[in-house]
């Protein structure tokens, strides 16, 4: 069972794009499934797959500045 044959249950585009270039995809064939440009899924695969609900650090308060 390939990944274009079960249903890629991710939030993650670059994921499922990871996973159809591996069984080999073409960049264009990915962007039709995905309904995203073919130039798009290059750069996708280029940052690979990013991680979910990562604070970032304007996301967490620096203690020091914190006014309590």
């Amino acid at each position: 069972m390939t990944a274009s044959d079960r249903n890629v249950s991710t939030d993650d585009p670059a994921t499922v794009a990871a996973a159809l270039k591996e069984e080999g995809w073409s960049h264009r064939r990915i962007g039709v499934r995905l309904g995203v440009h073919h130039k798009t899924v290059g750069r996708m695969l280029q940052k690979g797959p990013q991680p979910a609900d990562v604070p970032t650090p304007t996301d967490v308060p620096n203690i020091s500045t914190a006014h309590v």
